[in-house]
């Protein structure tokens, strides 16, 4: 059993859309009083739960909870997905539905759409819920996560639970007990990229937030998101952003 949303016990929809990020959008920050039910149909989505760091990519399904401090992580930019908010009850029922996990959207758009039909006029209640059940149904019965998906994911939540760590392959590659090669191999099959790059992504990330809207040092900065030094910091923010930290801050501030 794990925690999840309780199944034996019926949530209830409120309403949902679709949402597209524009290209220097980021998450919101908020404690929202509904349940959301976020279905990523593109993009990826980047932000802050309780201070732990969650990214989704194209093909998860994430629940925030009610109650949570959501912030940003960063930009987010052609993050496309499908929310849902709701109200349910959570616990380690023994049919609950996990917080994260994967779907196919190709069988959920049929759902999707019976949603955007049904709120565009005065439905029932039932006839609003009907295709939100659905939907929980169809990710309850997702396939099992093959060993490479649990694998990539397990690296996932490992490194946005301290981006100040700095991870080599060897560590990540000896915590899910794979060759550092073959590590490499099923996370650009399952991602488009290596975990260094991935990890790096994310640190980039962090960093562009806390020069933005930090007065920290940059050193610190470089250390905070696990870079190690400035001058490492210095190579992979140029590189991605075609200039040093602190000009890129200084543009940022418009001074």
């Amino acid at each position: 059993m794990s925690y999840g949303l309780d199944l034996e016990t019926l949530s209830v929809f409120r309403h949902g859309s679709y949402r597209l990020f524009a290209p220097h959008e980021k998450h919101i920050t908020r404690i929202c009083q509904d349940d959301v039910l976020l279905l990523m149909l593109g993009g990826s989505l980047s932000f802050k739960e309780d201070g732990v760091t969650v990214t989704l990519m194209e093909g998860e399904y994430y629940i925030q909870r009610s109650g949570l401090l959501q912030e940003s992580n960063g930009l987010c930019g052609g993050a496309y997905y499908y929310y849902i908010h709701f109200h349910g009850t959570f616990s380690e029922a023994e049919r609950s539905l996990p917080l994260r996990g994967r779907f196919e959207a190709d069988a959920l758009m049929p759902y999707l759409k019976r949603l955007e039909t049904v709120k565009e006029r005065r439905a029932t209640t039932i006839e609003k819920n009907a295709p939100f059940y659905s939907i929980l149904s169809a990710l309850l019965v997702e396939k099992e996560p093959s060993r490479e998906e649990k694998t990539v994911l397990f690296v996932k939540r490992l490194v946005e639970k301290d981006l100040s760590r700095g991870y080599t392959l060897n560590e990540l590659a000896n915590a899910c007990s794979y060759s550092k090669n073959n590590l490499i191999r099923i996370f650009k099959e399952q991602t488009g990229m290596p975990p260094l790059s991935y990890l790096t992504s994310l640190r980039l990330q962090k960093a562009k937030e806390l020069l933005e809207h930090t007065e920290t040092d940059v050193g610190q900065v470089a250390h905070l998101c696990g870079f190690g030094n400035y001058i490492n910091f210095y190579k992979h923010f140029k590189n991605a952003e075609g200039c040093a930290p602190g000009t890129w801050r200084g543009r940022r501030r418009g001074t």
